[in-house]
């Protein structure tokens, strides 16, 4: 029997110590419990709720929501199990269509606005707090569940990338959809006996749904292997059969499974380059939980002293995690849970380490996952004893008062996309990608005004003055010589463009564009094939290519080719009204 039974056990044999009265050790008063726990859920919404309140659509939100087809409703739902979340704009080697869905239905049921995003987003990050906290109460009956661990993730200032900001949902979404299942296997065993049966469908749910919404759900894997929730054998095959059916999945959708990292921020380097940089993330990544403004600040890995921060950091983590799982018997369950912490929160910072090039090195956002398995991996040192919970509730509460300021300041670059990328330059001076994003987010905020127009071209010119190799900024240069009319100056910087980055999409489609303005048929096709074979998402490109097959009298491809656009993006007029012009009546 000795793993017949779960953690918590059932109310016919109380665990040691569960009928003590209230103030004796070893006991956990619910009542305690309860309290700490709402006192923490309100300040998390003293804390958050004001600066989602004054949200807006941030750096990719619009493309993310107002112009993908799955989002708005023209595609079928389903649809976003078998494609790149970020196929209508780019392949880019993600599978979240839980994300997509979440997004999809916000939509419908609270509207365009921003503000039901981000109601929805705090929403997820409290019922991550609450859910959380149940299950360590579940886990951990003899002993108190570290409220302030639960604390800090829940209150820390570097959360507000991942709650304010409405794309952050990813990782509250991830976290809650791993920690679902947990806490409803550990409620149903409190009660009764689980069989094998239903605790191997707990763990193959508790597995997958994470990882259909971020990739870092890998992280829930190694939670529910470690855990001592009884039954090791089943359970572990299903974590290891859930694991099998993600792969699928991410094969069916992506044509592969998505990690070759030949889009990576560091896919240009060899992965004896690549693993220094990573320990440096890691060492300026997690440095950033001291002081949260380093979140917003160029985390590049670069400096001998945060590689050996982070190198530090790793080895410390895998000595933990050795200790703590040197045993796995009834008598040292806190060690085993605190074991299956710390593996969880290793394969959380695996991804910092760029083994595979990720598409960006660090976002504050991608610590929400390492906060949470840090409570865990803490869940056995808070003291049986503790003080009267009123007062640590209101010294929640000053702390929190004392945090709104930070968080604040923290959320300003979500307000919109010029505030976004403004901030961005303000921490990354010498980013060009920052100066790239905050030329096209004014152009987009304030098209054809001379303001904006000489601010943008004073910000391109600035990027390519940074970084010569990046192509971007000559594609931007090349929108603002279209609009003043300059076709030689348009062509000059779209090859240029073309010659740093000859997978660059949005170039090779403005080339055809300008090739057909220019009565050029031919070219304009060549460029639009090229366009739409590196991102065939993107309905823009496609009645781009039906316009060139139409002018070059071709009428079956470019029926084929505006029918393809309308499929992608059916609401969109200009496709309408080229649709009218090309399709046979």
């Amino acid at each position: 029997m000795r793993y017949r039974m779960a953690m918590v056990s059932p109310p016919r044999n109380p665990p040691s110590g569960a009928n003590r009265a209230h103030g004796e050790p070893g006991a956990t008063p619910l009542r305690q419990n309860l309290v700490r726990l709402g006192a923490v859920l309100v300040c998390a919404i003293l804390l958050f709720a004001g600066p989602a309140s004054r949200a807006g659509f941030a750096l990719d939100d619009r493309e993310t929501i107002l112009e993908n087809p799955l989002v708005s409703g023209q595609r079928p739902a389903l649809q976003a199990f078998g494609q790149d979340y970020w196929h209508h704009r780019g392949d880019a080697g993600l599978y979240r269509p839980l994300v997509t869905l979440s997004l999809r239905w916000n939509r419908q049921w609270l509207g365009d606005a921003p503000a039901g995003f981000h109601g929805v987003n705090v929403l997820l990050h409290l019922a991550v707090l609450a859910w959380a906290g149940v299950i360590l109460a579940l886990l951990s009956p003899k002993r108190r569940v570290p409220w302030w661990a639960l604390a800090v993730f829940s209150l820390h200032p570097i959360q507000s990338e991942a709650v304010v900001w409405i794309a952050g949902r990813s990782s509250s979404l991830c976290a809650l959809f791993g920690l679902m299942p947990l806490g409803l296997y550990l409620a149903q065993s409190a009660s009764r006996t689980v069989p094998r049966s239903m605790l191997a469908v707990w763990a193959f749910m508790g597995t997958l749904l994470p990882l259909l919404a971020k990739e870092d759900g890998l992280a829930f894997a190694a939670l529910w292997w470690f855990l001592p929730l009884g039954f090791p054998l089943a359970r572990r095959v299903s974590v290891a059969c859930a694991l099998l059916v993600v792969m699928a999945l991410r094969t069916w959708a992506l044509g592969g499974l998505g990690l070759d990292g030949s889009r990576g921020a560091l896919a240009g380097l060899g992965i004896l380059e690549r693993i220094p940089l990573g320990l440096g993330v890691l060492g300026q990544g997690l440095t950033s939980l001291l002081w949260p403004a380093i979140g917003l600040q160029d985390v590049n890995g670069q400096g001998r002293v945060w590689q050996a921060v982070g190198l530090l950091v790793l080895l410390a983590l895998l000595g933990a995690l050795i200790f703590t799982l040197r045993s796995n018997s009834p008598a040292k369950r806190s060690r085993t849970i605190a074991g299956a912490g710390l593996a969880a929160l290793a394969l959380a910072l695996l991804p910092w380490l760029q083994w595979i090039p990720g598409p960006e090195l660090f976002g504050p956002r991608f610590l929400y996952l390492p906060l949470l398995f840090g409570v865990f991996a803490l869940s056995a040192t808070e003291p049986s004893r503790g003080s009267n919970p009123l007062p640590c509730a209101a010294l929640l509460v000053g702390l929190t008062l004392g945090l709104r300021p930070v968080v604040a300041a923290q959320s300003l670059g979500f307000e919109n996309p010029v505030a976004f990328w403004t901030q961005r330059t303000i921490q990354r001076t010498a980013d060009a990608r920052s100066w790239n994003g905050l030329a096209n987010a004014l152009l987009a905020q304030e098209p054809m005004t001379p303001g904006a127009t000489r601010a943008a071209r004073s910000h391109f010119v600035r990027a390519i003055q940074l970084d010569p190799n990046y192509s971007r900024p000559h594609v931007g240069l090349a929108l603002l010589a279209r609009q003043a009319e300059r076709p030689q100056e348009e062509r000059d910087h779209l090859a240029a463009a073309l010659r740093l980055a000859p997978q660059n999409p949005i170039a090779w489609a403005n080339l055809g564009s300008l090739h057909l303005r220019a009565k050029r048929p031919l070219e304009a096709l060549e460029a639009y094939k090229m366009a739409t074979q590196l991102q065939p998402g993107r309905a823009v490109l496609w009645r781009g290519l039906a316009r060139a097959h139409a002018a070059l009298d071709h009428p079956i491809e470019a029926q084929s080719a505006i029918r393809k656009a309308l499929a992608l993006d059916p609401s969109d007029p200009r496709t309408q009204a080229w649709s009218q012009r090309i399709e046979p009546h």
